[in-house]
């Protein structure tokens, strides 16, 4: 035993010397993500004070995984917020390279968080103009949750993906997308991602012209939202639905739902939401004829963009006042407003052209980064590996030549065992034999001591029988020789006191209880036979008991009429009221019946 120990001693510190980095590989990781996290907290455009602090707790303190989770999926989120999605694309690309590395499994409590860190990725690239790499990422989350059952995770995941096929025209897998997120979404009764839902195939249809769906799923939209709580989303969708009334052609109803926008988002100061408004009632106008109004709204819609420096509305609006006034033929105003226009294009084809240079090259960067680290980690899993073999190797010859020894001593000290079993086996087989012997001889005079214990309840039955016959005899000559006296002449004086003399001796032979002595002596043999009789039938008498008892010895008619010196027909008679009173059928056998008892 002492030796399969230190064999064991010796397999385990070899396995320690091949993988002495097998548990510190992950903590350097971790350490690595809190140490980035924590630099990114330190900069000035992060806001997020309190992320900021437990950032720095938990690089001096120990955390479950579900913490470490949740500190990479906030601090891209910060980023996000901020603005700062380079910044997030490469943070998070790093994160879940580490994460492969470290975690071979997710953790139960971390898969919800797992998957929103792969979303967040997926946005990300999106905003950054890389539909494709969002779509990545996003088809790996989607295949993530379904296999671990996430259900509302899946649902934002179809509802995102469906958005990038709507940008690209394709409607019908997008429509199939937002409807599975809707049934999931109405499941667990989530009116403000059913609101997002709706109102995204809302937009769908509107782009293939079907405004009649169109309406249908945005008043559905509307109708996720709480009127008093989400007034701001409710006069969002009222303006598409005053957009939708628009294209087709219900020009009054557009503009009566636009003027209450109007209303609401200057009540409000929503001056972002405004200039988009301003360009609907624009477009109102213009289909209605009021030209003077169309330009008085493009003309509000430019200055709040200009306010607000959105160099894309502007430009879009400059085009349009351009063409409005060039239908009025103001031709020298339109063509300084298009040669405007033509400038700020030139200059937006240009911030989106640096832009979409540096997205690519930043998220051409990070996926060799993220290459290299998984042929990195396939290197790593390759030279393991050849350990592994090397070790299984080593570990199989010490098991066999540790089974072979094993066998050997099995075998050794099985021989032993053996010849030690037969001796045993031999003494206890002649021990079993002794104890026979005298069993046999014990059950000899058992048997013997059962036959002289029969014979002698036989004779005890039959002296107490003859015992009954004699006091019945004297009992039956005492009653004659008192008939006799009866019927002598009372002249006889002489012969009538030697008749009473022999009644006296004849009285002193049996002066004690017949009935009571045949009792005694037969329930010494069958035990609480009357007391038994008499608790199921108290109304017997004991000469009825007493005639049961010989019944219950097995004697006949003739046999009872002999003891009891009575006539055959007298001991019948007496065995038909027996049997009315024990209620017994003529047909059942009345000895079986006493037996019972």
């Amino acid at each position: 035993m002492r030796k399969i120990l230190l064999i064991a001693l010796f397999i385990h510190c070899l396995i320690g010397e091949i993988f002495p980095q097998s548990t510190a590989m992950p903590t350097k990781g971790i350490e690595n993500i809190l140490s980035q996290s924590k630099e990114i907290a330190l900069q000035p455009y992060f806001t997020d004070t309190i992320l900021a602090k437990r950032i720095d707790s938990l690089t001096h303190a120990t955390h479950s995984d579900q913490q470490f989770f949740e500190i990479i999926f906030q601090t891209g989120l910060s980023l996000c917020n901020t603005n700062h999605r380079e910044e997030a694309s490469k943070y998070l690309s790093y994160c879940l390279s580490v994460i492969k590395d470290i975690y071979p499994k997710i953790p139960q409590n971390s898969l919800v968080t797992y998957i929103h860190i792969m979303n967040q990725i997926g946005f990300v690239y999106n905003c950054m103009g890389l539909p494709d790499l969002a779509m990545n990422y996003y088809s790996k989350a989607l295949d993530f949750s379904q296999e671990n059952n996430c259900k509302e995770e899946e649902a934002i995941l179809c509802n995102n993906i469906a958005s990038i096929l709507q940008a690209q025209k394709k409607y019908s897998e997008s429509d199939s997308l937002f409807k599975k997120a809707i049934v999931i979404n109405e499941e667990f009764k989530n009116p403000q991602k059913l609101f997002v839902n709706y109102n995204n195939l809302s937009v769908n249809y509107a782009k293939r012209e079907n405004y009649t769906k169109a309406l249908e799923y945005a008043f559905l939209a509307m109708h996720q939202l709480d009127a008093v709580n989400d007034s701001d989303m409710v006069i969002l969708i009222q303006r598409n639905i005053g957009s939708i009334y628009l294209k087709q052609k219900e020009t009054r109803l557009a503009l009566q739902i636009l003027k209450q926008v109007e209303k609401y988002q200057i009540k409000h100061h929503q001056e972002y939401y405004l200039a988009g408004t301003y360009q609907i009632m624009h477009n109102i106008y213009k289909a209605m004829d009021r030209k003077e109004l169309a330009i008085e709204y493009l003309k509000k819609a430019l200055a709040l963009s200009e306010e607000h420096n959105n160099i894309m509305d502007k430009t879009t609006l400059l085009i349009e006042l351009s063409d409005c006034y060039a239908k009025e033929k103001q031709y020298h105003t339109a063509f300084a407003m298009l040669k405007q226009s033509t400038v700020l294009k030139d200059s937006i084809y240009k911030i989106d052209e640096e832009k979409r240079t540096k997205s690519l090259s930043t998220a051409y960067n990070e996926e060799r980064a993220l290459q290299e680290k998984l042929i990195q980690i396939e290197n790593v899993h390759d030279v393991t590996m050849q350990k592994i073999y090397i070790i299984t190797a080593c570990v199989i010859i010490i098991l066999l030549l540790i089974a072979g020894w094993i066998n050997y001593r099995l075998s050794k000290t099985k021989k032993k065992t053996k010849k030690t079993l037969y001796h045993y086996v031999q003494q206890k087989r002649g021990q079993m034999e002794r104890q026979e012997e005298k069993i046999i001889s014990l059950l000899n005079e058992q048997e013997k001591l059962k036959l002289e214990l029969e014979q002698n309840e036989r004779k005890q039955i039959y002296y107490s029988l003859q015992d009954t016959k004699n006091k019945e005899f004297i009992a039956q000559l005492t009653d004659r020789l008192k008939q006799l006296l009866l019927d002598m002449n009372p002249k006889e004086i002489q012969v009538k006191k030697q008749i009473r003399d022999i009644i006296s001796q004849l009285n002193l032979l049996d002066s004690s209880n017949v009935l009571q002595d045949f009792r005694d002596s037969f329930e010494s043999i069958h035990h609480h036979f009357y007391e038994n009789l008499n608790e199921k039938y108290p109304n017997l008498t004991m000469k009825e008991m007493r005639l049961c008892a010989l019944l219950r010895l097995g004697l006949s008619t003739k046999e009872i009429a002999d003891i009891t010196f009575k006539e055959v027909r007298s001991v019948e008679s007496a065995r038909n009221r027996l049997r009315k009173k024990l209620q017994i059928d003529q047909t059942e056998d009345l000895q079986k019946f006493l037996m019972s008892f």
